[in-house]
C-alpha cells in the first residue's frame, strides 16, 4: 500500500492519518529511508509499513471515511523568531540597570 502526501504534511501527520498513531512515523521513516524530521514535498508517494504493532483503527477509519488528511501549516516570515529582550540579551549598565 502507498500514500501520496499533500502540502505541509510530515511523517507524523501521515502516520496518524493512516495508522491512527503518530508513533508509527518512525516506521514510515524506516520504510521510506528518510528522517522523521525531513520536509516532504507535496505529491511524494510513500510506502505504508505493514509490520505495525500499534494501531488506533477508530482514528484511521475516521480519516478514511471522511476523506480527510492531516497537515500542519507553520508560520513563515519570522513569526517564530526570538524577541531580543530578557536576561539573555541584556548587558549590565546598558539594558540591565543594577540598583
Amino acid at each position: 500500500m502507498k500514500v501520496t502526501t499533500i502540502h505541509s504534511q510530515s511523517l507524523f501527520d501521515i502516520a496518524n492519518q493512516v495508522h491512527g498513531n503518530v508513533d508509527q512515523a518512525f516506521a514510515f521513516a524506516l520504510a521510506n529511508n528518510i528522517s522523521v524530521t525531513d520536509e516532504i514535498p507535496a505529491g511524494t508517494v510513500l510506502k505504508v509499513p505493514t509490520d505495525v504493532e500499534l494501531q488506533n483503527k477508530d482514528i484511521s477509519n475516521y480519516f478514511k471515511n471522511k476523506h480527510l488528511a492531516t497537515h500542519v501549516v507553520l508560520p513563515t516570515h519570522g513569526e517564530l523568531s526570538p524577541v531580543n529582550e530578557g536576561i539573555g540579551y541584556m548587558a549590565i549598565e546598558i539594558d540591565f540597570i543594577v540598583q
